[in-house]
């Protein structure tokens, strides 16, 4: 996942570094798709939240095709403040602020990923 700051939807050069990260895994492994989901924490009403969440998917997926990712691997669910994974203090909005990187293989179904001591 990479995280943005309040009311933002631009990248820091600290979650630019994460994406890039990800990008390696991605060029060794060019049968995968990724699913790019953007969130928001629950400031603000729903229909702006919504449109929050696109722009920050379309950063999001803006840089992964400026680094060579072609823009079909990709599949986009912006999703607003839906589906958050703490609660609504403010330490705990920061971690609903973001875009979450799935993994799905070649049919679109999300990829189980196992780690050898290799």
């Amino acid at each position: 996942a990479v995280y943005f700051g309040f009311d933002q939807a631009s990248l820091t050069p600290v979650e630019s570094a994460r994406l890039d990260k990800d990008l390696l895994v991605l060029r060794k492994r060019p049968d995968l798709k990724l699913s790019v989901q953007a969130f928001t924490d629950s400031k603000g009403s729903n229909k702006y939240n919504k449109n929050l969440a696109l722009r920050r998917q379309q950063t999001v997926v803006a840089y992964l095709t400026s680094k060579g990712l072609a823009k079909s691997r990709i599949r986009m669910t912006p999703l607003g403040e839906e589906l958050p994974i703490l609660g609504d203090s403010e330490a705990e909005r920061v971690v609903n602020r973001r875009v979450e990187l799935m993994l799905l293989d070649a049919a679109g179904r999300p990829l189980s990923l196992s780690i050898s001591n290799k």
